[in-house]
């Protein structure tokens, strides 16, 4: 867990998509909203990297 409070929920997984790429799971609690990322982590790591908007039923 990165970051935890009322508004925000961050955390991040390290090599969660194999070898030296980590993931990113960001949501905003009050605006309703969550984005995933993957990039490299740290050192020589080499692959891809990008996001995405996650989208899901109202609560």
């Amino acid at each position: 867990m990165t970051a935890w409070d009322d508004q925000h929920l961050g955390a991040i997984d390290k090599d969660g998509m194999g070898e030296c790429q980590h993931r990113i799971l960001n949501v905003e609690l009050v605006g309703e909203g969550a984005t995933l990322e993957w990039r490299p982590g740290e050192g020589e790591c080499e692959g891809d990297t990008g996001k995405a908007v996650l989208v899901g039923d109202p609560l």
